[in-house]
């Protein structure tokens, strides 16, 4: 009895099949990354915009959103457009400022500081940070609508218990 061995012959392949593994990889267009990092940003801008917006600042949703989104944008760029970016926020602050004392207002500083957070948070959620972010904003969001309950909280504080907290804190510090 003679054994056969079975051979398998490949098909023969077509032009197009052996010229398309020489092409680099394809991409689709649709990049839902980019969108999810660009949507969280432009969220995490409205919720502190609306704070903002709620106690009639100059800065408020439309603002915040577009700090969240430029940020985004620098972050998805890569760093040194981060850093034009949070230089671009620096810029706008300043003039911020300008106006509202030209105008007998008082400065905005703690719109600026929420702007600048804003901003790098935006960065974050570009650099596709998830978690950070939405936290640093809801802290923000709170510490910003909280400001009468912080006020008086601080100012109900007698010497001793700040001088108590201060000593707390350097425990804690040493202690970590």
């Amino acid at each position: 009895a003679t054994v056969r061995r079975a051979t398998t012959m490949s098909a023969p392949r077509s032009r197009a099949t052996i010229y398309s593994q020489n092409l680099p990889p394809t991409s689709t267009w649709v990049p839902l990354d980019v969108l999810a990092r660009l949507t969280l940003a432009l969220g995490i801008g409205l919720l502190v915009g609306l704070e903002r917006e709620w106690r009639g600042k100059e800065a408020g949703l439309r603002t915040f959103g577009l700090i969240a989104l430029l940020g985004a944008l620098g972050g998805l760029l890569g760093p040194a457009y981060a850093l034009v970016s949070l230089a671009l926020v620096g810029v706008l602050l300043v003039f911020l400022n300008l106006q509202g004392m030209r105008t007998d207002k008082s400065t905005e500083l703690t719109t600026s500081a929420a702007l600048l957070v804003t901003c790098v948070t935006g960065i974050l959620c570009g650099l596709g940070h998830r978690v950070t972010p939405v936290a640093v904003s809801v802290v923000t969001a709170g510490l910003l609508s909280w400001k009468e309950s912080l006020a008086e909280f601080g100012h109900k504080l007698t010497a001793a218990e700040l001088r108590s907290a201060i000593m707390l804190g350097i425990l804690a510090f040493a202690m970590y």
